[in-house]
């Protein structure tokens, strides 16, 4: 009886506390940094297999012209996050390879893979943008 009577008293407490039909404040998310513009010989291979290697990430693109492959792994455990980007020698190629791979997707160990090109991770405004002479 106690048990019960310190339930409705807190259920009580609740209901004077907030006025019925009154909203809440909406939440306030943080702004995610906006991505920059798309790489033109990067492309972002993601759902790939923890075990696949930068060789293996290599061999899907060999009939393109790459200069690398890399998997992404975790600092600490060393283990694949899952995902990677290759470099093509030219846009041609990572244009060509993103639509191939579109239309007919590829697929790793039952694993359909998502073949995009690579965002950069600032934006790049071209009046910053410092020339090498």
């Amino acid at each position: 009886a106690k048990v019960d009577a310190k339930v409705e008293a807190k259920a009580d407490a609740k209901a004077e506390a907030k006025p019925e039909g009154a909203a809440r404040k909406p939440r306030v998310r943080a702004k995610k940094p906006e991505d920059g513009p798309a790489s033109e010989t990067v492309a972002y291979v993601g759902n790939l297999p923890f075990a696949t290697t930068d060789d293996e990430l290599s061999a899907l693109f060999a009939g393109f012209s790459i200069a690398s492959a890399r998997i992404v792994t975790n600092k600490k455990s060393s283990r694949s996050k899952g995902y990677g980007f290759v470099t093509f020698a030219s846009h041609g190629d990572q244009t060509n390879a993103i639509a191939k791979f579109s239309a007919e997707p590829l697929v790793v160990a039952d694993r359909p893979l998502n073949i995009k090109a690579a965002l950069s991770e600032s934006p790049v405004d071209s009046a910053d943008a410092k020339t090498v002479a």
